[in-house]
């Protein structure tokens, strides 16, 4: 692969690719924060990562400043979406549990009589485990689609979305529907209930007067990524010419993370799906603490423009001074020298975290120059670091100006007018 203007934040995905060595355990995983102000090259940064993960790993992602709020349903119908693609060489991965859970949050059932309530679920739900697609199945879909919208449990700007991915993840499950109820019943709120009863429960806890959106926000949760626990060890060995240039020895075989890219988790709704994220790995690591494959293999990597209080229990604030901060919060690392270990070893009296917030540094002029084809000491290469700031967003805009400019000592006009003859816009 070509060195990419963003390789800082490629190579720190491919240090953090690692799930776990053959034979071993599976590692916890952090929520990885890219941090840099508008222009320092996010939004470029995961469309780098994306590419350079390719076909040869799992990945998907979210963008939460595309506009609207996004609720976790969305951003999880979303990712099951992505993640259950065709990938070459592999099995396709089946949200069985997910899916199931969807359709149960968004059957539109009376509440009154648990007979008639428990035969309209298993109805619904045998007329998808069909091998046919009927166009009843489409008038199936559009009625959860409209009671979703008309409860709120889906955003309105999302439930078009919503609407397109339902029907590949329904015709996913058709296979496998006994083995996922009965996971469907190992949560809190199911309190010991066969599975129906369980799903029965989760659409009180989504419909009725006892209304919960956050213990259903939870349990949506609890079942992606127990899909994504029982789906990721038949996905998860690295692909021969796949982009794995992983810190260990081509003689240690090794699984690879699934890499979920989120956008902009500073816009509304984003720090709330991390947060739900979080405390659902937590939930289910004291549940089972006997179970070696208690962490799930989602490397998630996020950008965010601010900075979120929550983050700051371990981590000093970017503008904060070293020298006065507790001897327990640990300073934020640039992206050229952040890691896995890094975030996993705190040190002695430093805070674990679940989250890794890391610093997009400004371009330095030796890549400034290799981005324009340059000497590190031009007129065009020193222009281009001053004009900038090293902002890598705005280095790639200047870039193909100054690359077809002949750019000498007092030039005034580089900037303002294209080499082309025409105005700058």
């Amino acid at each position: 692969m070509s060195v990419d203007r963003h390789s800082p934040a490629v190579q720190l995905a491919r240090r953090m690719l690692i799930n776990r060595e053959t034979g071993h355990p599976s590692r916890p995983q952090p929520v990885t924060l890219l941090l840099g102000p508008v222009g320092s090259g996010k939004t470029t940064a995961l469309e780098a990562i994306r590419r350079d993960l390719g076909w040869g790993v799992v990945h998907a992602g979210f963008d939460f400043g595309q506009g609207g709020r996004a609720g976790t349903i969305d951003v999880l119908t979303k990712l099951a979406y992505g993640l259950s693609s065709k990938w070459r060489n592999r099995p396709k991965p089946q949200f069985v549990r997910f899916t199931i859970a969807l359709i149960a949050v968004q059957a539109e059932l009376s509440g009154r009589n648990r007979d008639e309530d428990l035969a309209q679920l298993k109805s619904l739900l045998n007329s998808f485990h069909g091998i046919i697609w009927t166009p009843a199945l489409d008038r199936a879909l559009d009625t959860l689609t409209e009671t979703a919208k008309a409860t709120g449990l889906v955003e309105p700007p999302y439930a078009d979305l919503f609407r397109q991915t339902l029907p590949h993840l329904v015709r996913n499950i058709r296979p496998r529907l006994g083995k996922a109820l009965r996971s469907l019943a190992d949560f809190p709120n199911a309190e010991g209930r066969s599975p129906f009863d369980a799903l029965l429960e989760l659409n009180r806890l989504a419909h009725g007067s006892a209304r919960d959106a956050k213990a259903v926000n939870e349990w949506l949760m609890a079942a992606f990524l127990g899909d994504v626990r029982e789906n990721h060890p038949r996905m998860a060995k690295p692909e021969e010419k796949s982009p794995c240039t992983c810190d260990i020895s081509p003689q240690r075989r090794h699984w690879h993370n699934w890499v979920v890219v989120l956008d902009d988790v500073d816009h509304a709704g984003g720090t709330e799906f991390l947060a739900d994220l979080i405390a659902a790995r937590e939930r289910y690591a004291v549940q089972h603490p006997n179970d070696r494959e208690a962490h799930d293999a989602l490397l998630v990597i996020a950008t965010s423009g601010r900075w979120h209080d929550d983050w700051g229990t371990a981590w000093l604030a970017p503008w904060k001074p070293a020298s006065g901060a507790p001897p327990a919060v640990r300073p934020i690392a640039d992206c050229e020298e952040a890691s896995y270990d890094d975030w996993a070893n705190p040190g002695s009296g430093a805070l674990d975290s679940p989250y890794y917030p890391v610093r997009i540094s400004p371009q330095s002029i030796g890549r400034i120059a290799r981005i324009l084809d340059s000497g590190a000491r031009t007129p065009k290469v020193t222009l281009a670091h001053r004009a900038t700031g090293g902002l890598p967003s705005a280095v790639e805009q200047l870039a193909g100006r100054l690359r077809a400019s002949d750019a000498r000592e007092g030039d005034r006009d580089l900037l303002t007018t294209d080499p082309r003859g025409e105005q700058d816009p």
